[in-house]
């Protein structure tokens, strides 16, 4: 995901070092933003293709969900360049997770999933 930030998210937000759903036009997407109703928890050495796949097959069994997706939604320049405490992190994950309703954990590898392995 570490190389997924800096192919996708860093290039198009460079300029405004922001995230990239700051980018998005509200005029534009307006039917397709809305405040997130799934939180999707994943690690950062998963894969973006199984991330995104996971996203879709949910999607299609539930659509109209609005996911948080931490790539998209928070800012990766601060994030990589003035790291926060560990607290921080889990206060934005412990309130993005409520505000959302639900989780989609990202079960990857499937042999020995790596989300299984860590704990907030």
């Amino acid at each position: 995901m570490r190389k997924a930030a800096r192919r996708i998210s860093h290039p198009r937000t460079e300029e405004r070092r922001c995230a990239y759903v700051d980018l998005l036009d509200e005029k534009d997407v307006a039917p397709d933003v809305a405040p997130a109703t799934c939180f999707v928890s994943h690690a950062w050495s998963c894969a973006l293709a199984d991330v995104v796949d996971c996203i879709a097959q949910h999607d299609a069994a539930h659509p109209g969900t609005f996911y948080w997706f931490d790539l998209l939604v928070n800012n990766q320049h601060e994030a990589a360049t003035s790291p926060r405490p560990f607290e921080w992190w889990c206060t934005v994950f412990r309130e993005g997770i409520a505000a959302c309703g639900r989780a989609l954990l990202v079960m990857s590898p499937w042999q020995e999933p790596v989300a299984l392995t860590r704990a907030w």
